[in-house]
């Protein structure tokens, strides 16, 4: 990763759009607080912004939704957006939705392949997993609330194996809307409703072993959830906040720049990959096939950079193979490949996932040092799976 890189995390739900920036050390980001805006750095999201991700609009009105937000960086001229990586946290993840975010983030500066999806349970294992390990040695628990419904999610750890899979499922939810309220006055629903979120932690902690939870937004409080909070704190770790999918989506940049590793784990959320992804190297003068994705990742993780020097190859050879074995070679020929001696050019190779069908291949010319500068010249080819 670059000094001057940006590394940031955007995500937009019906509560809000919140911004999070990595600051340069270890792990530590910090949200985004617009002028004059609110302490948790939540902005509006109009329910015609909403509209528009649902459709897979790029419209004008996204347009300047995500200019906005992109303001709010410490930086977002030009140059600033193509050093920009950002993930974009979303309630649920489609293509459509993704496509209109890429068509107008990239036609205001930044660079496709430095763009990042997740929705929002992914961010939250992202959040949790690079916190204590005491605060992840056994199931997470997260409780939101969303239109008077309080919904239990539990990341559960797959320890069994070898590379351990993580997942997030939503275990209950809870009803604490005014249907359920009734007639009740407030000392009455107090004591109702805390007994309905008791019921919930209930069927979310019996047999498991939850060590910590984490309450998002302002709903909860203690001054009714009396007996909620005393079993949800009892023996386990509790913190309530507004931030970790924003932190989350953040963290997910970090990663994808390779200066963040998740403790080999996966989390099994988007559709897998149904083929992998390989290419002819050259490694210590001698030419090898290398996995670059495997088959099962995830779509929206599919993304691998490294850089070469080229020797005598004028082509790049990615070789993708099917589950039954059938592999196919797709050729990405360097055109017009700058005049300099054999092994005197870096080349940054990028392959990344833009839906579960298409991938692309793309290459770029970083010049030499100070002998030979970068032409600036790039090389892509998009490829159907």
């Amino acid at each position: 990763m670059e000094k001057k890189d940006l590394i940031a995390g955007l995500v937009i739900t019906a509560d809000g759009a919140q911004m999070a920036i990595y600051d340069g050390s270890e792990t530590h980001t910090r949200v985004l607080i617009p002028e004059g805006g609110n302490e948790d750095g939540l902005v509006p999201v109009s329910a015609g912004i909403l509209l528009d991700l649902s459709a897979g609009r790029s419209s004008g009105r996204l347009r300047t939704f995500f200019s906005s937000m992109l303001g709010l960086l410490p930086s977002s001229g030009e140059e600033d957006l193509k050093r920009l990586r950002l993930t974009v946290g979303l309630q649920r993840l489609s293509q459509s939705a993704c496509g209109a975010v890429s068509t107008v983030l990239v036609s205001l500066g930044m660079l496709r392949k430095n763009l990042f999806f997740q929705d929002l349970q992914s961010c939250f294992f992202l959040y949790a997993v690079t916190r204590k390990r005491e605060y992840w040695a056994g199931d997470v628990a997260l409780l939101t609330c969303r239109e008077n419904v309080v919904h239990g999610y539990l990341l559960h750890i797959d320890r069994s194996r070898t590379g351990q899979t993580a997942s997030v499922k939503e275990i209950g939810s809870a009803d604490l809307g005014p249907s359920v309220r009734g007639e009740r006055n407030d000392e009455d629903w107090d004591r109702e409703r805390d007994r309905l979120f008791y019921e919930l932690l209930g069927r979310m902690f019996e047999r498991r072993t939850v060590v910590c939870s984490y309450l998002y937004g302002p709903y909860f409080d203690n001054s009714w959830a009396v007996r909620s909070f005393h079993y949800l704190t009892y023996h386990r770790h509790a913190f309530q906040g507004q931030n970790l999918f924003s932190k989350g989506a953040c963290l997910n940049s970090l990663k994808m720049a390779g200066e963040l590793s998740v403790h080999r784990m996966t989390v099994t959320q988007q559709e897998p990959l149904r083929v992998s992804f390989s290419m002819r190297l050259r490694l210590k003068g001698r030419e090898t096939e290398a996995l670059l994705i495997p088959r099962g990742t995830s779509w929206n993780e599919g993304f691998i950079s490294l850089t070469l020097v080229p020797d005598r190859e004028r082509m790049l050879v990615l070789t993708v193979e099917q589950e039954d074995g059938l592999k196919t070679d797709h050729v990405l020929r360097l055109a017009h490949f700058p005049d300099r001696p054999e092994r005197a050019t870096f080349l940054r190779v990028t392959l990344y996932l833009t839906s579960p069908d298409t991938a692309v291949l793309e290459a770029e010319d970083l010049g030499f040092g100070g002998f030979f500068p970068s032409t600036g010249r790039v090389w892509k080819r998009e490829i159907r799976l």
